[in-house]
């Protein structure tokens, strides 16, 4: 399942993703594609269904990516928490120049959604 729209004239990101995926040897047969999606709400939003049979879900992405798509995917099916997996998406010290203000970043985003859901109840 590899999911992205188009932010121009050329190709979806996932066709972008899937010429990779045929260039390192996976069959087209086994590619689902999700064109429509823009953002990684939308990501979620219209792969859950193609998905929906599947026993696992790991999104593929760098880490702070793939943990703003299980959060996501929670939000929207609690009911796949058994079924959400982590990939292969961190490893120690890995551009850790862009991992640093990526977490700043995702930790103020869950703190801010946190204060706002509790300002609601």
């Amino acid at each position: 399942m590899l999911s992205g729209g188009s932010h121009s004239n050329g190709p979806s990101e996932a066709q972008v993703l899937a010429d990779y995926a045929e260039s390192i040897g996976i069959d087209s047969d086994l590619l689902v594609l999700e064109e429509q999606a823009t953002t990684t709400g939308e990501n979620v939003e219209f792969s859950l269904p193609l998905v929906d049979g599947c026993d696992t879900i790991a999104f593929c992405s760098d880490p702070m990516h793939a943990a703003r798509a299980r959060r996501s995917a929670l939000q929207r099916r609690p009911d796949l928490e058994a079924r959400l997996v982590s990939a292969d998406d961190y490893r120690f010290l890995e551009q850790w120049w862009l991992k640093l203000p990526a977490t700043a970043y995702e930790l103020t985003i869950g703190f801010r959604n946190r204060r706002r859901a509790r300002r609601r109840t």
